[in-house]
């Protein structure tokens, strides 16, 4: 299925997203939605008008068949903030200008003005869950002079308008905090005015976070030790090596070579996920591994304390009764 769009505006493209698949349109307050028919696919894609000129796109979505979305050549200028939280869509913004976005990663994408219609083509996938910000330069940037000069000058000119401006386009893996902005907006419970002001807030606050992202690679080069959320099923991955190898003698270094990734990003992930250093992580596991060897009663405690890695039973007996405020011995004794 092919829909072409008039403009980027918010109303047009939901009433030309309704007529393409003969579903309804419902509108609750400033939130425009569009139900997939049922030979499409499923799931909602709803839209957002904002104010200054920028709106906000969201596909939640099970695609039975391939959608491509055509957007006109624009009498403004517009840029496209995109994040893939998953699925995968190619976006095209002239014949020679095409690449993919696939699940955790973004793109700020914009077109020479007045020159090329930009596609983006969705093929059949299940769960495709996609966030567009659309921005109308000529609105949007008013106020916003002084501050463009902070800004790389390709992205400085694509927010301008600048005759001269070429096709622009960033793609990068995003930051895990954009995920989290990402997740926050769709698990927002409350109605009306209140989410109005929250939706608004948090897609002004993903132009500033994935804008700062652009600038900090620009200036200092790929950031190999930021969170990213693909690095979140890797610190799960450390978690299960921890939990396969607790005999072992298991440090950061060795976790990292294992697994493929660096200590840094396993400190902070460590952190991050779970509220505890990595350290806390090993220690717990290795304890309550313990303690339950100690319930089945059949090893001693320096049997148990080789299982569970520690090469000193007195060390293992202290760091027992610092967890649990008993030692090993009389926690045997109460069984």
């Amino acid at each position: 299925m092919s829909i072409t769009f008039k403009s980027a505006d918010i109303k047009d493209v939901f009433q030309k997203l309704s007529a393409s698949f003969k579903t309804k349109l419902s509108m609750d307050g400033f939130e425009y939605s569009v139900p997939l028919p049922v030979d499409t696919g499923s799931g909602l894609i709803c839209g957002y008008p904002f104010e200054e000129g920028f709106s906000m796109i969201c596909m939640d979505v099970n695609l039975y068949r391939l959608i491509q979305f055509n957007f006109p050549e624009e009498e403004r200028h517009v840029i496209r903030y995109i994040f893939m939280t998953n699925g995968s869509m190619v976006h095209t913004l002239a014949p020679e200008f095409r690449y993919r976005l696939t699940s955790h990663t973004s793109a700020i994408a914009s077109t020479q003005l007045q020159t090329w219609s930009q596609t983006m083509v969705f093929p059949a996938q299940a769960g495709l869950k996609l966030t567009l910000i659309q921005i109308d330069t000529e609105r949007f940037t008013r106020n916003l002079e002084l501050s463009l000069m902070k800004v790389p000058g390709e992205l400085a000119k694509a927010f301008r308008g600048d005759e001269e401006a070429e096709h622009f386009l960033y793609h990068s893996m995003y930051p895990l905090s954009i995920s989290e902005t990402i997740s926050e907006m769709k698990n927002l419970a409350t109605e009306g005015l209140v989410k109005r002001f929250f939706m608004e807030s948090k897609a002004l606050e993903l132009l500033w976070m994935q804008t700062e992202h652009y600038n900090n690679e620009q200036k200092f080069g790929y950031d190999k030790n930021l969170l990213r959320k693909v690095d979140m099923e890797i610190i799960k991955r450390a978690r299960q090596y921890i939990d396969s190898n607790l005999g072992e003698d298991i440090t950061l270094g060795s976790i990292a070579r294992a697994i493929g990734t660096n200590e840094t990003k396993l400190k902070k992930g460590f952190k991050k996920l779970y509220g505890k250093t990595f350290g806390e992580v090993l220690r717990n596991k290795r304890l309550i591994k313990a303690k339950s060897l100690l319930e089945e009663g059949e090893m001693s405690i320096k049997e148990i304390s080789t299982q569970t890695g520690y090469n000193s039973a007195s060390m293992f007996t202290k760091r027992f009764k610092e967890k649990f405020g008993i030692l090993p011995g009389r926690y045997i004794g109460k069984q």
